[in-house]
């Protein structure tokens, strides 16, 4: 369900997977340290589409990415707006353009400035999508209008006199959300008719889903989405990724009992298969981390 409201979602914007060659621009392809990096994307040849990944966003891969793309002639791109920008910042510089007929954004926050630069560059519209997959709220996407419309039928929203976003979902029947807080804020739900010709509820806009960029050792920018993996099937009962010099990371990490030096070696080798070996690591056993004053906690902390 949540893959057809993304494909259709899609096709509202004139795209259709499969019909046309697409740019993946997100987190993944990840070279595993002791490998060389030559190629940091992939084909998926049956969809026609070519996974760039983010987590290789320098001078020097942002060229190779160019001369790709210049051959290969894609008219979609689906992207983390920061790794979209940090692109086209560097296309900008160089006077470079790579014309497309929609990039779609996801996953973080979509700035004015972002939306500026991306659109200047790859001379098309962007349209930002909201989605998570914990209740149900898979793909608010935006409309021609720019309002996120949501899909009812999977999901029950609502929005708090504090902007807090709440969701019921109607079809998760393997764990119940109900009335879930996401961490989200909107400016309230819209039932007015949108003028774009969906008539399902919508929120005109959103603020959350911030990403920080990590500053690694041999000079790329990357976007930090996707590095909760690293803490993923660990002895980790907490941890938490700070970064206060470029290329510098440390780890603050609350343990659990079986906790040991292979689970430590083992956090640091998935780090530096995104960050690489230049960046330095450093551990910090702690008791416990405190939340933000928001009760929140942040598992990316950047001081740059």
């Amino acid at each position: 369900a949540r893959e057809a409201e993304v494909l259709n979602y899609w096709k509202r914007h004139g795209y259709i997977v499969g019909e046309e060659k697409t740019i993946m621009y997100r987190a993944g392809v990840i070279i595993p340290k002791h490998r060389k990096v030559s190629k940091p994307w992939r084909h998926d040849y049956s969809r026609r589409m070519l996974y760039l990944s983010s987590y290789y966003s320098s001078d020097e891969y942002f060229e190779q990415y160019y001369e790709l793309l210049r051959k290969w002639k894609p008219k979609f791109m689906h992207t983390l707006p920061s790794a979209a920008y940090l692109f086209a910042e560097f296309l900008n510089r160089q006077g470079k353009r790579i014309p497309l007929l929609k990039v779609f954004s996801a996953s973080e926050m979509l700035y004015p400035y972002q939306k500026e630069l991306i659109e200047k560059v790859f001379e098309c519209e962007v349209v930002d999508h909201y989605g998570h997959s914990e209740p149900g709220n898979y793909a608010a996407g935006q409309c021609s209008k720019g309002n996120y419309h949501i899909n009812p039928r999977n999901v029950y929203t609502e929005v708090t006199s504090d902007g807090d976003i709440l969701e019921t979902s109607l079809n998760n029947y393997s764990m119940p959300f109900i009335r879930y807080q996401v961490g989200d804020k909107a400016d309230g739900m819209h039932i007015e008719p949108c003028g774009c010709g969906l008539s399902s509820p919508y929120f005109k806009s959103i603020s959350g889903r911030d990403s920080e960029i990590i500053y690694t050792g041999d000079g790329r920018k990357i976007s930090s989405i996707g590095f909760d993996q690293i803490f993923r099937s660990s002895e980790v009962q907490l941890g938490q990724i700070v970064q206060k010099k470029p290329g510098e990371i440390i780890l603050r990490i609350v343990p659990k009992p079986a906790f040991d030096d292979a689970s430590k070696n083992k956090i640091i080798a998935s780090l530096q298969d995104r960050v690489g070996l230049k960046t330095v690591v450093s551990v910090v056993i702690e008791q416990s981390i405190p939340l933000e004053e928001n009760g929140k906690f942040r598992m990316i902390v950047s001081e740059l």
